[in-house]
């Protein structure tokens, strides 16, 4: 550990560690302190706008109520239009007059729209979709029915239509402006934020590059593929649905972050995966926890996998398909909400339902039992016993030919799954080996070990619930000290811990 420690030391002096991430601290202050101020009168900067939209629209309502205005306005509409048209190409006048409306169609619909979309979206992100619906149909309510303008506008301006076009003048002008110093703010905290992001992912990029190379000297090619570069949801280059560890039909799926090296010509990967998918609800799943949709009745059932993919050459694994499927995990994160139900009289009743943190729109269904993951038997594969009491008591073993499962998972090849496994003596200390998937109690107690494998032609594939791939997500002063980059080495040791544990890149050089 000393040589490791040294060689952190000269990249963190050479690299000027500590003066780049107290800059991008800098810039992190700079950009929270605008997006603060931004979120305090972001509501109040909207509210005005609309009031100024609205009283816009009244005074359009009430000119245009009156015969002789309408008619005027169109008689002059109408003369506009041919004395343009004659001066221009239809075509020309056609494309104007589109591109008055569209300007329209921004500042009184899409604007007003998208960004009370937005703040709701922010500010009640666990509600349900129809609730978010809800939420912004009570908001124009409020702004309705608290604007005293409109009772001005019908009372005192009534009768005075130059008065009233000179509101409408004065309410468009500052209507305009307010737009102008919201978009201007927005656009700001935008840039602050790109600016601030764009260098803390960069240094991420180039220290956990860094680190892999200090971890694998042999090791070429060493990248780290960013969450950005990540935009196409089923893009599955890790081939995590290719390896059968789920339910094949995906409701959703997406990649970020990825690290990618190789050695001796073999490529490693290891990336951050998020997936949900669709359980039949005759096959109840074992291992992953079940949700429905919001107030559906009869709603399909999804499994939820957030976490680590490893994607590892294993050359000795020539021609079978062998998969270790935990018999007991442990739940995803939930937290408690309240949701409106009807009780069997058909009158509204409030209860309280467990719910994802992550997934406010899934609500958890607390039937799902825990039965053997039938769905491997069900593409012909078979269950057999192992030698090993420690795979027995963690894993349910699925194979096609019980000879080359046994040939690969070898005595010595189970234990060392097992270390990676369960837990050691003195598992939170920093020399502590093992425990990096599991909560398995040496007493007996499974509460889960939230760990799959698939082995396939000359392919080892590896599922981890609850981990990621992204390091010095903190700023601050003390990001900047080197015990934070010893922290965020020894998190990739932790990551990398199973290739070493399992003796990968050995036994590949071994049958090359």
């Amino acid at each position: 550990m000393a040589t490791l420690e040294s060689q952190l030391q000269t990249l963190y002096r050479d690299r000027n560690y500590r003066e780049r991430l107290l800059d991008i601290d800098m810039k992190r202050q700079k950009y929270q302190s605008k997006n603060v101020f931004f979120r305090r009168i972001r509501p109040f900067l909207l509210y005005v706008y609309l009031n100024f939209e609205l009283i816009v629209i009244a005074l359009l309502v009430f000119l245009l109520s009156l015969p002789y205005v309408f008619f005027v306005t169109l008689a002059i509409a109408i003369v506009a239009r041919i004395v343009y048209s004659m001066s221009r190409r239809w075509q020309q006048t056609k494309s104007k007059i589109t591109s008055f409306l569209e300007f329209l169609k921004l500042f009184a619909i899409y604007f007003p729209l998208e960004e009370i979309e937005e703040f709701i979206q922010n500010n009640f992100r666990y509600l349900s979709p129809k609730a978010k619906g809800l939420m912004m149909m009570l908001f124009y309510v409020i702004i309705v029915f608290s604007f005293p303008l409109f009772f001005i506008v019908f009372t005192l301006f009534k009768e005075n239509i130059i008065a009233s076009i000179f509101l409408g003048i004065v309410s468009v002008i500052a209507g305009y402006f307010t737009f102008k110093f919201f978009q201007s703010l927005k656009s700001e905290v935008q840039s602050l934020f790109e600016l601030y992001s764009s260098a803390l992912l960069e240094f991420q990029a180039e220290a956990l590059t860094s680190f892999a190379q200090i971890v694998y000297p042999n090791a070429l090619d060493v990248q780290f593929i960013p969450k950005w570069d990540f935009k196409i949801s089923n893009k599955d280059s890790l081939g995590m649905t290719n390896s059968q560890l789920f339910y094949g039909q995906c409701d959703r799926y997406a990649e970020c972050n990825q690290l990618t090296f190789s050695i001796d010509g073999l490529t490693y990967k290891v990336g951050d995966v998020e997936m949900i998918f669709f359980i039949d609800p005759s096959h109840h799943s074992t291992e992953f926890d079940k949700f429905t949709y919001f107030n559906k009745e009869r709603s399909p059932s999804f499994g939820v996998f957030r976490g680590i993919f490893y994607s590892l050459p294993l050359l000795k694994a020539q021609r079978s398909s062998i998969y270790l499927i935990p018999k007991r995990t442990n739940t995803i994160p939930l937290k408690k909400r309240q949701k409106l139900v009807k009780s069997w009289g058909g009158e509204p009743r409030v209860v309280t339902v467990q719910v994802s943190r992550d997934y406010p729109w899934l609500e958890f269904d607390s039937r799902a039992d825990r039965r053997r993951p039938d769905r491997f038997l069900r593409e012909g594969l078979e269950e057999y016993s192992m030698e090993s009491d420690a795979i027995e008591d963690r894993f349910y073993t699925f194979g096609k030919e019980e000879n080359a499962t046994r040939k690969l998972l070898s005595y010595r090849f189970m234990e060392r799954i097992v270390e990676v496994v369960a837990p050691q003596q003195n598992e939170n200390s920093s020399a502590s080996k093992g425990g990096l998937f599991s909560v398995f109690q040496k007493n007996g107690d499974n509460s889960g070990c939230d760990l799959w494998f698939a082995m396939q032609p000359k392919q080892l594939s590896i599922a981890r619930q609850r981990h990621d791939l992204m390091f010095f997500t903190e700023t601050g002063d003390r990001s900047a000290e080197f015990e934070n980059v010893l922290d965020n080495f020894r998190k990739l040791q932790y990551l990398l811990q199973p290739i070493e544990q399992l003796d990968l890149v050995r036994s590949n050089a071994q049958k090359l």
